[in-house]
């Protein structure tokens, strides 16, 4: 099951090499699908809606780190593979 797959995904962050937090996403409101279900209820209750195209991030499984220009940045989500930042210097 999707949703039960996206609660417990482990994922590593890491600073140019250097591990820095580690989450999964059960640190998105227990499940990031809950959170994109609290966004669609609530804009709907307010009589709005999600459009075509529209992009929602649903928050966080490692929280925020400090970043300086000239780091990479790697995410690691276990079996759904890596992104990678590379921060240029100016």
């Amino acid at each position: 099951e999707l949703s039960g797959a996206l609660g417990d995904h482990p994922v590593a962050l890491r600073v140019n090499g250097a591990e820095v937090a580690r989450g999964d996403g059960r640190c998105i409101l227990g499940n990031p699908l809950a959170a994109l279900t609290w966004l669609v209820n609530t804009l709907r209750e307010e009589g709005w809606g999600l459009q075509e195209g529209d992009v929602v991030a649903s928050g966080t499984m490692t929280g925020l780190v400090p970043v300086s220009p000239g780091a990479t940045v790697v995410a690691e989500f276990e079996s759904f593979g890596r992104v990678r930042l590379d921060w240029p210097l100016a």
